[in-house]
């Protein structure tokens, strides 16, 4: 059996009033469990995180950068979240000894939404109780899509000819969910006005709520809009 071991990092900087999703990604494939666990301290020590919990909600508290001296008068706040994931995956070789059968190992498999409070601010002089919640609206996104991206990468149950192989299914299955997530959150912000429509953020509120409690109800994709 052959396993190795994927490390992603999926970033979103969003912003109340004014939209900017700008997203980057950083991709390592590692051969041993240690040093992608390595890669992930030095990473936290970089910039502290908080971790997604359903039992605690986050408050303006947890926004604790400075603001930004030349940001527009029309922001009030922003979140810096994202979905830190990684696997590890198993190749056996079947009895044919032609293919290879691929799976995530369900124990080695770690997806999980953040935020940064040092990358987060927020003007407290301006914002409003629909501001938070479009805030906490956007982490809650991000979780949606953690989970989805465990689920989905648990049900892969691949044969594959040659072992390089393995990597670009990984992938095929992660990216159309970061993608999606990395939509949702553009829409979430283009449909509710950035969280300063209350109908539209209420709409999407109660359709997140629905995700939360089962995840693979999060759409993949969207119609044109």
């Amino acid at each position: 059996m052959v396993t190795m071991r994927l490390l992603r990092d999926s970033i979103l900087q969003t912003k109340c009033k004014t939209c900017l999703c700008s997203a980057t990604r950083a991709a390592v494939l590692v051969l041993c469990l240690l040093a992608s666990s390595t890669q992930l301290l030095a990473a936290d020590e970089e910039s502290p995180r908080v971790y997604w919990d359903a039992e605690t909600r986050i408050t303006w508290d947890y926004f604790q950068a400075a603001i930004p001296p030349f940001h527009p008068s029309t922001e009030n706040s922003a979140i810096n979240t994202g979905i830190e994931w990684s696997c590890k995956y198993a190749m056996r070789r079947s009895s044919d000894e032609q293919t290879y059968s691929l799976c995530v190992v369900p124990d080695d498999l770690v997806a999980v939404a953040w935020m940064n409070p040092e990358n987060s601010w927020v003007d407290r002089t301006v914002v409003t109780a629909n501001s938070l919640e479009y805030m906490r609206l956007q982490f809650d996104l991000q979780h949606v899509y953690a989970q989805r991206l465990q689920i989905d990468l648990l049900a892969i149950e691949e044969k594959i000819t040659a072992t390089n192989q393995a990597n670009t299914i990984v992938q095929s299955v992660a990216q159309p969910i970061l993608d999606a997530c990395r939509e949702a959150t553009r829409r979430c912000g283009v449909e509710t006005q950035l969280g300063s429509s209350p109908k539209e953020l209420s709409e999407w509120i109660a359709a997140v709520s629905s995700w939360l409690e089962t995840p693979r109800l999060a759409p993949l994709s969207w119609e044109n809009g």
